[in-house]
């Protein structure tokens, strides 16, 4: 599999015909006939040229962290901060020194 990051089209890796989508990430591509196939069935060199995914990266993290995060917003919204710090019911990693 060639994954094309630069997704330059037709430009330092000559087999990027075309820019490929998060969802159709990938296409087959066909040295004798210079032509493409979207998807991974066929003969030919799997290429991978999603022009965005630089930005993709900090989308998934960002899910990631609220993913986690949603886990503490409750018990922190719940919390009494008149008792002591101690005595709160709050999850391990929010009262780690």
């Amino acid at each position: 599999m060639i994954g094309d990051i630069s997704c330059d089209v037709e430009g330092s890796v000559e087999c990027t015909l075309k820019p490929t989508e998060i969802d159709d990430p990938i296409f087959i591509y066909h040295p004798e006939t210079r032509e493409i196939t979207m998807g991974h069935k066929g003969d030919g060199m799997l290429v991978m040229a999603v022009d965005i995914l630089p930005a993709e990266l900090p989308r998934d993290a960002s899910a990631g962290f609220g993913d986690v995060l949603v886990n503490f917003v409750k018990p922190i919204a719940d919390a009494d901060f008149d008792e002591q710090f101690e005595d709160l019911d709050l999850r391990g990693p929010l009262k780690r020194d």
